[in-house]
């Protein structure tokens, strides 16, 4: 037996009764890949669904990507300009605790010199009442003595 006789279409050794069953049998071995096809191409559109979703979030992620890379420098410079606030208050802190140490000390020195005026005034009015007293008493003597008998003379 030659190859040409193994493959020959028109040799059967096939019963005709059992076409019905061999019909209905690829019938539904052709539903089966009509379905199966149907299913790969539904699998096949759900895939390039995915693809664009997939672009599409590429497409954002980068755009995340790059707001990102834009809010750290924003931050970076924030930062930044948050540490030069902070040396500026620092420095006008600083600036301030002179200020106030000044005024101090010249409230100090004002509060001496108030004091030593305050003295000097006090100190004639005081020397005055002194003199006044003294004053009185002698004028006080000098009534009794005016009032008092003539000593005896000898």
């Amino acid at each position: 037996m030659s190859d040409q006789e193994s493959i020959d279409p028109t040799a059967t050794d096939i019963p005709a009764a059992s076409y019905p069953a061999m019909i209905e049998t690829l019938a539904s071995l052709l539903r089966r890949m009509e379905l199966i096809e149907s299913e790969q191409r539904q699998q096949a559109k759900s895939i390039d669904r995915t693809i664009r979703h997939f672009g599409e979030l590429s497409a954002r992620l980068d755009a995340l990507h790059g707001t990102v890379l834009r809010l750290d420098a924003w931050t970076e410079m924030l930062i930044r300009d948050v540490d030069g606030a902070r040396n500026i208050v620092i420095q006008a802190e600083h600036q301030m605790q002179q200020g106030v140490a000044s005024i101090n000390e010249r409230l100090l020195d004002l509060t001496a010199d108030i004091h030593k005026l305050h003295v000097m005034r006090e100190a004639p009015e005081y020397k005055i009442n002194a003199l006044r007293s003294e004053l009185a008493a002698v004028q006080q003597r000098l009534a009794m003595a005016e009032t008092a008998p003539p000593a005896p003379t000898e």
